[in-house]
């Protein structure tokens, strides 16, 4: 592993109003998202990453309007293998009526030459019936990255893969794994995309989305064990903070 290098995601919903992060122009990771009719975005090293680990982004609980996000880690890794990956806990609609969902990760300066990709993503879906979820993953040899917009835009590059969820179970689930090849001869970029609609009372639980490139074609059954992986990390990682914050506060008050 040459580098790990972190990218960050979503702002903070304040007495109904978003605050938004500007993103720098010299960001290598940013996320943009459109959360039922509520935008974020932010940047790599930006106030609403709580992670102080370079490479990580861990976020807690975060609420846009009638949708409630229960914890979310994302991470970039950059070397002979560069992996883009993003994952959050719980997805809940509080609502009385279907939220629309787009969120738009992007991170550049991963490493070529890379000639193989492989894009996995899985998902479990509670009282969602109705529902449904869209991903996308993108290669750019350009090494372009997003725009810092409000409106989740497509990431730069090529679309390698996508796949489509239409939930009909009131327990559903939903697992994707594709292999391809690309060219990456020097820097690149990556993004990911997951789009779609919830409806009112339904959650979306351990949604997860991986990228990975390299020289050799990944193995898809390890895609899938990183992508649990780095989902319980951020967990983890959410409740250590958490406790410290906890810790100090009682050494105040004593």
């Amino acid at each position: 592993m040459a580098n790990i290098s972190k990218f960050a995601l979503a702002g903070a919903l304040l007495a109904g109003t978003a605050l938004v992060a500007p993103t720098p122009g010299n960001a290598t990771l940013v996320i943009d998202s459109l959360i039922n009719g509520i935008g974020f975005t932010c940047a790599d090293q930006a106030a609403c990453d709580t992670s102080s680990v370079v490479g990580i982004l861990s976020i807690g609980t975060q609420t846009f309007g009638d949708v409630t996000i229960f914890g979310s880690v994302q991470q970039q890794v950059i070397g002979t293998t560069n992996t883009l990956n993003t994952s959050s806990l719980t997805v809940q609609n509080n609502g009385t009526s279907t939220a629309s969902i787009r969120v738009v990760v992007g991170a550049t300066d991963f490493t070529g030459p890379n000639t193989f990709f492989n894009a996995s993503g899985s998902a479990t879906f509670n009282a969602d019936i109705g529902g449904t979820l869209h991903v996308e993953y993108y290669d750019d040899p350009a090494n372009g990255q997003l725009p810092g917009s409000l409106l989740a835009p497509t990431p730069s590059g090529d679309l390698v893969a996508s796949a489509d969820k239409d939930v009909t179970l009131n327990s559903d689930s939903f697992s994707f794994n594709a292999v391809g090849t690309i060219n990456d001869p020097g820097l690149f970029s990556m993004g990911l995309v997951a789009e779609g609609e919830l409806v009112a009372g339904g959650e979306i639980v351990s949604r997860g989305q991986t990228l990975t490139k390299s020289t050799q074609v990944p193995e898809p059954a390890s895609l899938l064990m990183l992508g649990t992986a780095l989902a319980g990390f951020g967990w983890v990682m959410n409740r250590r903070r958490r406790k410290n914050d906890d810790t100090m506060d009682n050494a105040f008050a004593a």
